[in-house]
């Protein structure tokens, strides 16, 4: 008796990660902050913090919804 094996778990996708990407842009994001925080002190971080407003908020709402 032999036993036949597939090979569905161990197929790869080519490129980048959904993960990776998401680290990226979420490391990406931090440095510019920290940058804008490092040329421009407490007013390039209260710009950044007042920018992600937006942002957060939709982020709650497709939260919110289940997307």
């Amino acid at each position: 008796m032999t036993v036949a094996t597939t090979d569905t778990m161990t197929t790869r996708r080519e490129g980048i990660s959904d993960e990776r990407a998401a680290g990226l842009v979420a490391l990406t994001i931090i440095g510019l902050f920290a940058g804008s925080t490092a040329l421009w002190g407490l007013v390039g971080l209260a710009m950044a913090a007042l920018s992600m407003v937006p942002v957060i908020y939709v982020v709650l709402l497709l939260i919110t919804v289940g997307k």
